[in-house]
This record gives C-alpha cells, structure tokens and sequence, in this order.
C-alpha cells in the first residue's frame, strides 16, 4: 500500500520535499467548495507538489442544498485554470460528500454532478465518503457503483464494506495524522497497490516520462508517515 493526504487551506504552510522524503507518494487537494468558493492554497500545493513529482487530485466539497451542475461547473473551470497554470492533475477528480440531505436530493446532486465532470472533464470521478453517512443519509442505491469509492474510516484496522461497492480506490484512515513538512494534524490516506499501480489510474500516459524520475526517489526506503 502507499501512503498519500489530502489538504486544505487549515494545512497551512507545506514543504511538499519533505513529505516526499517521508513516504508520501500523492496528494489530493481541495479546490472548490458550493458554487463560488475556491481554496486559496490549492494552486501553489499543487504547484509545489508537481515539482516533487507526487501524482496530484483535486476534490469539490459538495452543498447539496446548491444546484449541483453549477457546483461541477465551478469544480471544472477552476480546474481547468490551476493545471493551465501549475501543470496536469493527474489523479482523477473527486466528490466530497459529507453534508446531510435527504436521500432524494443527495442522489439526484450527487449523481449529476459525477456525470457532468466524466462528461467534460473525460475522467471517471471518485466519490468520497464515510460508511456510517452513506448508510444513514443515501442508503442502497446501485448506479453510483460506477463512479470508484473512496472511503473516510477512523478507528479500524481496515474500512467497512458498504453497498454497493465490493473495493475501495483510497481509504482516509485518519484526520489527525503528522507528516514532515506540516506543522498542522492533516488527512492520511492509504492506495490498495503499488507505484506502478497508482500510475495506471494516471489519467494522462504523458505521466510515465515524469513519474520515471520520481519512481527513483519514492520508491527508495523512507520513514513513513505517522497517524
């Protein structure tokens, strides 16, 4: 398994060589929240972190009280503007879905937003959740078992399964980890497979020349991360 976080803005200061040093092999970032938010730290982590040669994402935290095509609207435009300006993501886009609602209205938001960004964007988004809200506020549904899991779980020595997915894609197994390079508690996440693995769910093949390079240094022995 590989180790990787995932930041915001409350992370502050970030020296991404460090936490390269230290095991952490990608990084997903918060770029967008609503409809017109926008995290102000995302484009220089993603900057930083690109020239450490980490695997980078970017993830949407979604208000299902908005309209959901406008919140992948603002997810893809602001997209589009951070990797004109600091180079590709290369790990595929990713929901947050956290914020109650009923069922109905979280699956419909939930369902045409990942659809709109695998429309325009051209990738398979991830969907991000924990067990106990999935269960609780969305429940049994089939579709979405399209769109890959990745799955927040404190406090186990492995995720609950939920339905309907059978795998997960990225489990966040804490909120409270330290890594070098932040001074603040940040997301740990782990990847079920290797770095060649991680590779192939890349979403561009133009990857492969920058991730030779940075194969060298990641895969070489490190300390590892700590929750």
């Amino acid at each position: 398994m590989l180790h990787g976080v995932d930041l915001s803005h409350w992370q502050g200061d970030v020296d991404f060589a460090k936490m390269a040093a230290a095991d952490v092999k990608f990084c997903f970032f918060k770029f967008t929240e609503g409809t017109t938010h926008s995290d102000d730290r995302a484009l220089q982590y993603l900057n930083d972190a690109r020239v450490q040669g980490l695997p980078c994402g970017a993830y949407h935290y979604f208000h299902p009280k908005y309209d959901p095509i406008a919140q992948a609207e603002h997810f893809l435009i602001t997209m589009a503007a951070h990797e004109k300006a600091a180079g590709e993501l290369l790990l595929p886009p990713a929901l947050d879905v956290e914020v109650k609602a009923s069922a109905t209205v979280l699956q419909k938001g939930i369902l045409s937003f990942l659809e709109h960004v695998e429309k325009m964007h051209g990738v398979t988004p991830i969907l991000y959740t924990s067990p106990g809200f999935w269960r609780s506020y969305v429940g049994r549904w089939d579709e979405i078992v399209h769109f890959p899991l990745w799955v927040a779980h404190y406090g186990t020595s492995y995720p609950s399964q939920f339905y309907p997915w059978v795998h997960w894609l990225f489990w966040q197994f804490t909120s409270a980890g330290r890594v070098p390079g932040c001074a603040a508690n940040i997301d740990l996440n782990l990847f079920p497979g290797t770095w060649t693995d991680l590779l192939k769910i890349c979403k561009r093949s133009s990857s492969k020349s920058k991730a030779t390079v940075a194969d060298q240094r990641i895969e070489a022995k490190s300390p590892m991360v700590q929750a």
